[in-house]
């Protein structure tokens, strides 16, 4: 196993963004929190989103935890 080099987490990390971005738009053009509580997610998606929004992944934000919580909370 190979280390990645800052160069290719610095190309991943801008990935995981470029997702992250995609994917609030599309819940904003869908009504935002009204399309986070009626639209069923599956656990599979929930994990994904768990790990594009985790706090670690943006420097412990309050936001990022507040997400991860919520996401925590409907994955059970």
């Amino acid at each position: 196993m190979s280390l990645l080099t800052s160069s290719e987490l610095f190309a991943a990390y801008n990935d995981l963004l470029g997702n992250w971005n995609v994917l609030i738009k599309r819940i904003n053009a869908k009504g935002g929190e009204d399309f986070m509580q009626s639209t069923p997610f599956t656990p599979e998606e929930i994990n994904q989103l768990i790990t594009l929004c985790h706090p670690d992944k943006h420097d412990g934000k309050k936001l990022a935890v507040e997400m991860t919580q919520k996401l925590l909370e409907r994955r059970s």
